[in-house]
This record gives structure tokens, C-alpha cells and sequence, in this order.
């Protein structure tokens, strides 16, 4: 059955009174063949959110939502800022003389974790680095001990 096909049995079983998926010829088949629920729509099935949430119970589906992205730095003050000394120029003439730093936030079962990292570029190597629960100036103070 073409998806025109299977759009018009929908629409003629809806008008003839059937009030559930499950009284719809071929719709628990139609969205069991789908690559994704999504596809359901693409055909041309118009079906609602709580349609596609038993569907999915029935088929022992469940949704993951990923947390959106909240930004933690606050750029809107009025506290002095360090000059761009290196100027997007990430070389350096011998060792000690240029240090890069990065802090990296790691997702775990128990929350986030912090990485402060201070690598040598001249030698690509990583001379300092600390973890921690919270991004504080303690983390980067202690990553640079």
C-alpha cells in the first residue's frame, strides 16, 4: 500500500467513527516498517504527540533528551581583562617561554566535571592540570601549581 493509499484508508476510518489507532487497518504494521516515527508524518499521516508516545510504549520505544547548552561565562562587567599577548600565534621560540590553558567540562553520571589543563607549546606537553566539581579560580590556580 502506497502512502496515498494508506492515507485514505486513515482518513475513511476516522470518518467511518474510529476513535483509537489500534481501530485503523494497518497502522500498528505502517509505523512498526518505519525507519523512525517521523516518517509517519513524511508520508502524509497526520498523527498527534500522544499517538506516537503509545505507539512508541507499545513497541518498548523511549525518547532521550539531551540537555540544552546553558553558557557560564558572564562577559557583560566591568573587571579588568588580560591583553591578547599571543595574538592567534600558537608557537614559541623554546620551552617555558609560552603556556596555553584550557578548561574542559566533562558530562558524568553524577554531573559535571571541570578540567583546568596548562600545556607548554613548545613542547605540546601538559606541565599542569586539575579537576574539579566547580569552575572556580581555584581550578585554574591549582592546575597552574
Amino acid at each position: 500500500m502506497d502512502a496515498a493509499a494508506k492515507k485514505q484508508s486513515v482518513q475513511a476510518s476516522r470518518k467511518a467513527g474510529a476513535t483509537h489507532q489500534a481501530d485503523i487497518p494497518g497502522f500498528e504494521t505502517f509505523v512498526r516498517q518505519s525507519e523512525d516515527l517521523a516518517n509517519v508524518e513524511k508520508e502524509g499521516v497526520q498523527v498527534s504527540e500522544k499517538t506516537v508516545a503509545r505507539a512508541m510504549k507499545r513497541m518498548g520505544l523511549k525518547s532521550r533528551t539531551v540537555k540544552r547548552y546553558k553558557a557560564t561565562t558572564n562577559s557583560n562587567h566591568h573587571l579588568p581583562v588580560a591583553e591578547n599577548v599571543l595574538d592567534q600565534t600558537f608557537t614559541a621560540e623554546a620551552p617555558g617561554k609560552v603556556w596555553m590553558t584550557d578548561i574542559t567540562y566533562i558530562t558524568t553520571d553524577e554531573g559535571w566535571l571541570y578540567l583546568a589543563s596548562v600545556m607548554d607549546l613548545y613542547t605540546r606537553k601538559i606541565i599542569g592540570f586539575h579537576m574539579d566539581e566547580r569552575m572556580t579560580k581555584v581550578l585554574v590556580i591549582t592546575a597552574l601549581d
